[in-house]
């Protein structure tokens, strides 16, 4: 099989098949349903039906050689660019030092990749129907409808390249009341879960995961210099102003272009690289494993306290406690 199939296509593509024909034991039309589907599927152990994502038609057209060439052309460049400034005594904005001069001489510790990791509210990811052996992962030629949810918690999620997390995640809650553009103060019912009150009578989160608030529960302009000085705090000793220089790698989503946010990251010795538009499903590191990775990592932080709490209702607080023990 080619692309997967959900189990209606299967029937559609079955009836389309033997259509104008007749059932010589009944003299009717064949009809296939869904109990003739499962027959179907059961008899042939080489087709097997599982989970699937979507990928875009957009994002599709854009996975071409020549996008992959031009955007490394760019890097190369980008690099060698910030070593040369950092060399050169009459520029004013210039780095206290860039030691690298290509990207493959940049150490893994200092290539950083933010993505947004939200749960799968799309009722359109059903199972499809692929070959039973196949290896590679199965995406599926669907339509989906974003972030329309009324509740919604999104995980701004960092790694490096050498394999770790070392900067907590950043939670995102969605409060529809709240108006876009806004940047509402996170408020006691946020932090249930996740932080502790300290003596002074401040909130503290003991794993340094912090919370946001917008509308939607995602990432905003106005929210993303938030990100940016969470990630700065949260750098390893050494890295950062003062220190070593970094990378941080993310997609051109339209939240991240906030100046102010930008900008502190650069004075903060910390340099940005944003992927090619429509690209990041396949040229991003974090798509490529660790996010889903970490939501097998609360999947099963879920069922677990599911086990336990079988007649509790699930919540905001429990959603953050469970990213708290995922992280």
């Amino acid at each position: 099989m080619g692309w997967p199939l959900d189990e209606p296509a299967l029937s559609d593509m079955l009836g389309d098949a033997a259509k104008n024909k007749l059932n010589p034991a009944t003299g009717l039309p064949y009809v296939f349903g869904s109990s003739y589907v499962r027959a179907f599927r059961d008899e042939y152990p080489d087709v097997a039906k599982r989970k699937t994502s979507n990928i875009d038609v957009v994002r599709a057209k854009k996975a071409t050689h020549e996008t992959r060439n031009a955007f490394f052309d760019v890097v190369e460049s980008m690099v060698l660019r910030l070593h040369n400034r950092g060399k050169d005594p009459s520029n004013p904005d210039r780095l206290s030092t860039f030691p690298w001069s290509t990207p493959a001489s940049v150490p893994g510790r200092c290539w950083y990749n933010v993505d947004e990791v939200g749960h799968d509210c799309n009722k359109k990811r059903r199972a499809k129907l692929v070959r039973a052996k196949r290896k590679s992962s199965s995406r599926a030629w669907d339509q989906t409808d974003g972030d329309q949810t009324p509740f919604h918690v999104t995980n701004v999620f960092t790694t490096c390249a050498i394999g770790t997390s070392p900067i907590p995640p950043l939670l995102g809650h969605s409060r529809p009341g709240v108006k876009k553009g806004t940047t509402p103060k996170k408020n006691k019912s946020d932090l249930l879960g996740l932080a502790y009150k300290s003596a002074g009578g401040r909130w503290k989160s003991a794993s340094g995961i912090d919370v946001f608030v917008s509308q939607k529960g995602s990432m905003t302009k106005e929210h993303f210099p938030m990100y940016c000085e969470h990630f700065v705090k949260h750098l390893p000793k050494g890295q950062g102003k003062g220190g070593e220089p970094v990378i941080l790698v993310f997609d051109g989503h339209a939240s991240r272009w906030s100046p102010r946010g930008l900008r502190y990251l650069e004075e903060n010795n910390v340099q940005c690289l944003c992927l090619p538009g429509h690209t990041s499903i396949w040229s991003q590191a974090n798509d490529a494993g660790p996010n889903g990775s970490f939501k097998h990592v609360v999947d099963d932080c879920m069922e677990k306290w599911r086990k336990t709490h079988r007649h509790m209702s699930g919540t905001r607080t429990y959603n953050r406690s469970q990213a708290n023990d995922a992280g």
